[in-house]
């Protein structure tokens, strides 16, 4: 009963034989469990209705030990305990006699023996923990030494405190080279695997075939322990249990198939696979299967479904146990080589790598994957772009009809070719479900979208001239002859692009873009032609520096404080000096990428361009004498008027002299004074000014725009001064029309 405590029996398997229990040890070397039975007696005291397993640990009654016989099995551990103090035997009586005591009395004191009994039975316990290392014989073979030397002999971590795990460790330590025995091909895994976690590892093992980026470290301990894989590449013909696998369904006739029970047999009623070889328990065989299913090399049958290498998602997520029941597994499909190589060509790969895939060569599956993806992502875009429309000088190169009828195509090639990711090992594309004809039938998609990648890149190639025409157009005047030139060779290239025989010659896209080289050429003779006539070069700006400094536009700035005088000549003729703009760094160059002058701006159909910078300049210099010679008789005027002249005697003397001097000479002081201004416009103080506006005029004489006979324009003409000098005293008005 002790011994149970610090066994921790109560957590092993149980069976309805006396002192027997289920255990698992650790086969140290391969980092896996083996089960066996862990009995409270001797060899000839266990029970034959039990199953053989592994190994036996026994544990041997310390008093009136049977004799036994050892005959150094190397499946049997025997435990003694040897070394029984005072205290031991003394605590060991007294838990008898108080059990003997409950067993017969009742009431109080059958409690009261048990309480007894129960507190011996926990010293006792405490006595075997702290003692068992040294009070305990282990016998293995004929070979006897102190538990303690077991453990210092290479088991467990010597710091083992759990006493059912130190046992455990001693039985690994005496019974490595019995297992190897027993299966010397068992595979040796990286981390440690029980009974318990085998099927959940398999799981993985089998998601990590299906799903190998998502491959957890547990899933590659196991594949790699079974020989399957080739670096981080899954690969059967590596594994000394697949190709055994492989080479008895070879052995298999024409349509048979490879039964479970001639891979999965039983050895006292515990299933293996192929124990007289490799001993396996039926998970790892399910993965090994699995690996042969990812490499077309079997397809596999259970109760409801068959797996090949195209089902491996399925296989994947069906529970291990199942799979372990599998019913048999029989050769895939044999090689549809012409279908593989039309799937090559159809991607533009060789053909011949269809030959390397039937090899088992995993490198051109890859390849093609690869292709695969990058041609779903053009025809994804290309399709993309046809139904936005793909533009080209401003106007969409496809008819609405045939984007439709391209699109609709495109459509079910990327979802035919969506579906050949599916196929991503050899194994699988040897459960290819299409024929050569339904692939090639795909062909003339791919040609077609050869043709609008084509279009597409000579269209970006040839982009920048036809935004620069584009431009070009709108900075000339619409009625420009380059405009319409440029217009003709659009609507031509626009036609002629659009014919599939026409955008296919390399010599008519040489051609466009020599006619498109030459219009711009053209384009940027004319813009300098226009740029130089209407802007001012070096000498003519400083020209124009000279005419604004001219002595004249100081007397006639000063000469606009004075009311009677039309000043807006003066603003006309600064404005249209002002217009005047001057660049003369302008090169052919420099409108190579960009068809207005980056340094001023000329926009040639925004500015008037029929007449020259020079000519209007020298108009002008002409100008300014005339506004001068205006102003200066019309001052003369309105100073020689009778009812001006009464005026010069309210003025100072000197004033007085100044008007008197200028009504002389008849011309204008060059250096015109306050004196002059203050006394012109003193004398002239009794003068209003009426401002007539032309189109005023205009609207009066000829209101509705018809003929007029001269009476009417006259009496029109009458009316329409009777109307602004109604009020006013007439010979105190000036007219100033504008």
């Amino acid at each position: 009963k002790a011994l149970y405590n610090i066994l921790e029996c109560s957590d092993l398997p149980n069976t309805d034989y006396r002192n027997l229990w289920g255990d698992e040890i650790t086969w140290t070397e391969r980092n896996s469990g083996r089960i066996g039975w862990l009995f409270f007696g001797t060899p000839n005291e266990r029970s034959t209705a039990y199953p053989p397993r592994d190994f036996y640990l026994y544990f041997i009654q310390p008093f009136d030990t049977p004799k036994i016989k050892d005959n150094k099995l190397p499946d049997e551990v025997f435990f003694r305990l040897s070394e029984k103090d005072e205290t031991f035997q003394e605590h060991l009586k007294l838990y008898a006699a108080a059990l003997e005591l409950a067993s017969t009395s009742s009431g109080t004191k059958k409690e009261s023996y048990r309480e007894k009994a129960s507190e011996n039975l926990t010293e006792l316990t405490k006595w075997l923990r702290e003692h068992l290392l040294t009070a305990i014989d282990v016998t293995y073979q004929g070979q006897k030494k102190k538990l303690l030397r077991w453990l210092q002999g290479g088991a467990g971590s010597g710091g083992t405190i759990n006493i059912r795990d130190t046992v455990n460790a001693v039985g690994s330590a005496c019974l490595p080279e019995h297992f190897a025995n027993l299966a010397p091909n068992y595979p040796y895994f990286s981390i440690l695997l029980t009974t318990k976690s085998i099927p959940q590892a398999a799981q993985d093992a089998i998601r990590g075939i299906a799903q190998p980026a998502t491959r957890t470290k547990q899933a590659t301990a196991v594949l790699d322990a079974l020989e399957l894989l080739d670096g981080d590449k899954l690969d059967p013909t590596k594994s000394q249990y697949a190709k055994h696998i492989i080479d008895l369904l070879k052995s298999k006739g024409h349509g048979q198939v490879l039964n479970r029970q001639e891979l999965i047999q039983f050895i006292d009623d515990v299933p293996y696979f192929l124990p007289d070889k490799f001993r396996l328990e039926p998970e790892w065989a399910a993965v090994l299967l699995a690996a042969l299913v990812y490499s077309g090399d079997a397809v596999l049958a259970i109760p409801g479904a068959k797996f090949d290498a195209t089902g491996l998602n399925t296989l994947a997520t069906t529970d291990i146990s199942d799979l372990t029941k599998f019913k048999h597994i029989e050769r895939p499909k044999e090689w549809n080589l012409p279908a593989i190589k039309a799937l090559f060509e159809l991607m533009d790969l060789a053909p011949g790598m269809a030959v390397d895939v039937t090899q088992g060569n995993p490198a051109p599956v890859q390849q093609l994957q690869k292709t695969i993806l990058e041609r779903v992502e053009t025809l994804v875009m290309t399709r993309h772009q046809l139904m936005n429309g793909i533009h080209f000088w401003g106007q969409n190169l496809f008819p609405e009809q045939e984007v439709e009828k391209l699109t609709d195509a495109m459509e079910k090639t990327k979802v035919f070719i969506e579906g050949l990711q599916a196929f991503n090992s050899t194994g699988k594309l040897k459960n290819l479900k299409y024929d050569a004809d339904d692939i090639l039938a795909h062909r003339a998609v791919f040609i077609k979208l050869r043709e609008v990648e084509d279009l597409e890149a000579f269209t970006h190639e040839i982009i920048h001239f036809t935004q620069y025409l584009s431009l070009a157009e709108g900075y000339l005047p619409e009625n420009h002859g380059w405009v319409d030139k440029s217009k003709k060779l659009r609507d031509q290239v626009l036609s002629d692009i659009r014919k599939p025989d026409k955008r296919k010659s390399a010599k008519f896209k040489l051609t466009i873009t020599e006619k498109l080289q030459a219009l711009r050429a053209e384009y940027i003779k004319e813009y300098m032609t226009l740029h130089k006539k209407v802007r001012l070069s070096h000498n003519q700006d400083r020209a124009k520096s000279e005419l604004m400094k001219d002595y004249r536009v100081g007397q006639l700035q000063k000469l606009t404080s004075i009311d009677l005088l039309n000043r807006q000549q003066l603003i006309q003729f600064q404005d249209r000096l002002g217009k005047l703009k001057t660049c003369f760094g302008l090169t052919e160059k420099d409108l190579e990428n960009d068809p207005k002058c980056p340094h001023c701006g000329f926009w040639p159909g925004m500015e008037p361009t029929g007449y020259s910078a020079d000519a209007i300049l020298e108009s002008l210099k002409a100008d300014l004498g005339k506004i001068q010679k205006s102003w200066t008789q019309s001052l003369l005027n309105n100073l020689e008027d009778p009812v001006v002249q009464n005026n010069f005697n309210l003025i100072k003397a000197k004033q007085k002299k100044l008007l008197e001097e200028f009504l002389k000479t008849r011309e204008l002081p060059d250096e015109i004074n306050n004196n002059f201004l203050q006394a012109a416009q003193e004398v002239l103080s009794g003068l209003s000014k009426v401002l007539v506006k032309f189109e005023e005029l205009k609207g009066a004489l000829i209101p509705d725009g018809s003929p007029a006979t001269p009476t009417e324009f006259k009496e029109r003409f009458d009316q329409f001064m009777n109307d602004i000098l109604k009020g006013k005293d007439s010979g105190k008005i000036r007219i100033v029309m504008e």
